[in-house]
């Protein structure tokens, strides 16, 4: 017989005719009381010892209905939309803020902030890789882990699709490219990491968005894309703090995108970061 936590329940501490009977327990939790011929010696059980008896059996099969509650370290990291929205945006934010905060008592003007920005969002984003290929497209437990990003469309998706959904529950816009210049941007048109963060008048050129740079270029870098990322203000009357993260990436990576449309294999590419 199960026990409950606190609490245990074993047959030999029922009464001498009702050992049977936990067994048999129905669903209910009525007790089944046990037919035979008392052995000389037994007493029928009281009516207090019965009842104790049958609301222990119901509490057992009360505690065995619960749905039994996972350790977090057991959870399955491929989740669902619910996965978004755990943290407390108030909570980011003041993290975030203190980041900052950090970053500029630093000292060294607006470029050096921004570069401190990108470092610690360049730590993020190289761990996140093998989260987001195995979250996938977060379609819950059955979704299906990603394949290898090949193109840089497809690396660019990744982020625009899964990384920033994974990070802030939102979707970046569409992606753009300079064809002149093969340079790809992605579009933000309200970066979570600066709705609360209030830039001084001597420092309104500092843009937060670094900080999902620096995420973005560690998430290429770690995906074997090496490429250098640079965020942009590109504000607008209706959207006051959009930022555009321009993506450059390295020639090698071109190479190899014009190999495999050749019909080439795929190989990695041997950067100064890149594993």
């Amino acid at each position: 017989m199960s026990s409950l936590p606190g609490f245990h329940l074993s047959s030999s501490s029922l009464p001498p005719t009702s050992q049977n009977a936990g067994a048999q327990a129905g669903s209910s939790g009525d007790a089944v009381v046990a037919t035979g011929t008392m052995t000389p010696g037994q007493q029928q059980p009281t009516a207090a010892a019965a009842a104790q008896m049958r609301a222990a059996t119901a509490a057992v099969a009360a505690a065995a209905a619960q749905p039994t509650r996972k350790n977090p370290a057991q959870r399955s990291v491929r989740k669902g939309p619910n996965i978004y929205g755990r943290v407390s945006l108030a909570a980011l934010a003041f993290l975030f803020s203190e980041i900052v905060k950090m970053a500029n008592e630093a000292g060294g003007g607006i470029e050096k902030i921004e570069q401190r920005l990108f470092e610690v969002g360049y730590s993020v984003g190289i761990r996140a890789v093998e989260l987001a290929y195995i979250r996938g497209s977060g379609l819950g437990e059955q979704s299906t882990p990603l394949l290898r990003s090949t193109t840089i469309v497809e690396i660019l998706q990744i982020i625009q699709t899964v990384l920033f959904p994974m990070l802030y529950g939102t979707r970046l816009g569409p992606i753009e490219r300079d064809t002149s210049r093969n340079h790809y941007y992605l579009i933000d048109d309200d970066p979570v990491v600066s709705q609360f963060i209030s830039v001084p008048a001597d420092m309104k050129d500092l843009n937060c968005g670094a900080y999902n740079a620096g995420i973005i270029a560690g998430f290429l870098e770690r995906a074997q894309f090496p490429a250098s990322v640079s965020a942009h203000n590109h504000a607008s009357k209706d959207l006051p703090s959009r930022t555009v993260y321009m993506v450059m990436f390295e020639q090698s990576v071109h190479d190899r995108c014009k190999r495999l449309e050749s019909g080439g294999s795929w190989s990695p590419i041997n950067s100064p970061t890149g594993q």
